[in-house]
């Protein structure tokens, strides 16, 4: 076998991480064909698995009768993952499908447009000019895409990606970009086509936290806002601004992670807010329980006067008997047993 149809010259390069293997060894045309085809497979099981199925489809039913049966199932398919969807957001078939095929359209649009938005923002390769590539991007609902970005890996500071954050909004066509910080040369990028924290957010849709921690909403880059079960905590703001909101989120999420707490509420407010919570007051059982609830200046000087003596209490019970509190989830640990 000879000519130049059937074997590639082999060029002057010695072996490296910049040389095709094409170009090293002199191999027949048709193998370099067939390691293309193994790797597109590799990287696109979905897709070849699709193909594999059509063919066998058409070859057991026929063209006609195989591109019929495929239609359907697709059809049934799509109905059934619809559905699915439907019943987690509540926002009915129609909706829902609506929703999801502007998803769609917002994921094709990344896609296409990064390349451009990269080069617009200067952020390519200086040796050789690429952009870095977007990895893992999901949806996270209410148009808001998140993805990985491996940026220094071809040359380019995670610090020039986040001042470069309005320009790449701008040509991908999404509302604001959220660049996050999580290691050399590594970053999480998020795409907000709306106002991610401009919404009443259910609970359902609220994602978990990590354990000993409790969720409270959502961050602006579309991640979990949360606090620290172990770690003392002060909610501030002006009237109006979800001081309460946040207290209520906190609780609604011991409920559905069953964390059991026990609570000495201060209401100035004489109930206004949290009243309910006095409703409760003293009755035991339950994941949440009241403790003690005072509206009056005075009840309340006695209630954390109370409360403040109990932990003195406690604090001289655990220096009697060498006991430290280490974790969240694990309050009496004898000292060099961990």
């Amino acid at each position: 076998m000879t000519g130049p149809t059937a074997v590639r010259p082999v060029k002057n390069h010695t072996w490296g991480s910049n040389t095709p293997l094409r170009d090293v060894l002199p191999v027949p045309a048709w193998w370099y064909h067939i390691g293309r085809a193994v790797r597109w497979v590799a990287r696109n099981p979905a897709k070849a698995v699709g193909i594999a199925g059509t063919l066998y489809v058409w070859g057991a039913f026929g063209v006609v009768g195989g591109t019929v049966l495929e239609c359907v199932l697709v059809a049934c398919a799509l109905t059934g993952w619809v559905a699915w969807k439907s019943k987690a957001s509540g926002a009915g078939l129609w909706g829902t499908a609506q929703a999801l095929n502007v998803e769609r359209k917002q994921r094709a649009r990344l896609r296409k447009q990064w390349p451009l938005a990269c080069r617009a923002a200067h952020l390519t390769s200086p040796s050789t000019g690429a952009e870095p590539r977007l990895r893992k991007v999901r949806s996270q609902g209410q148009g808001t895409f998140t993805a990985e970005l491996w940026c220094g890996r071809i040359g380019v500071p995670v610090q020039d990606v986040q001042k470069q954050i309005v320009d790449l909004a701008e040509v991908v066509g999404c509302r604001e970009v959220a660049v996050t910080h999580r290691g050399p040369g590594v970053a999480e990028i998020a795409f907000h086509w709306s106002d991610p924290i401009g919404r009443t957010l259910p609970l359902v849709e609220m994602p978990a936290a990590p354990r000993g921690q409790l969720a409270y909403g959502i961050r602006h880059d579309g991640t979990v806002a949360s606090v620290d079960m172990a770690r003392s905590l002060f909610i501030g703001g002006q009237t109006g601004s979800g001081k309460s909101t946040v207290m209520w989120a906190l609780l609604a999420d011991a409920v559905r992670t069953n964390t059991p707490l026990r609570l000495y509420v201060a209401d100035p407010k004489g109930g206004v807010e949290l009243g309910v919570l006095g409703d409760v007051a003293g009755k035991t059982g339950g994941l949440i329980e009241v403790r003690q609830y005072a509206v009056e200046l005075a009840d309340i000087k006695k209630m954390v006067e109370s409360f403040h003596g109990a932990m003195k209490k406690r604090q001289k019970w655990a220096a009697e008997h060498d006991v430290y509190i280490e974790d969240s989830e694990q309050w009496r640990t004898k000292k060099g047993a961990a």
